[in-house]
């Protein structure tokens, strides 16, 4: 006899499955796992860590107060993610 499981059908767990957020508590840790994920996008707040990523990341955010020079074609900058993503 084979048992068969319904999954019923939410909206948002197409969603759940695109979207992750990740922690790390030091730089080199973050940058390393970040490379090996491969994400398509990447938001962080070190200069340190965005550089190293610009050439294996297609698109980073670097959230800053400031406006640094823009290090490389794929390297936005904004002061929030809400600002950022809130002019798209």
């Amino acid at each position: 006899m084979t048992r068969v499981r319904k999954k019923f059908f939410r909206p948002w767990s197409m969603l759940e499955s695109l979207l992750q957020v990740l922690f790390c508590s030091t730089e080199n840790g973050r940058s390393s796992f970040v490379r090996q994920l491969e994400p398509d996008w990447h938001i962080d707040t070190n200069p340190e860590v965005i550089s190293q990523l610009a050439r294996f990341i297609k698109y980073q955010l670097h959230v800053t107060p400031m406006r640094p020079e823009r290090t490389a074609s794929n390297v936005f900058t904004s002061a929030s993610v809400e600002q950022f993503f809130g002019s798209i």
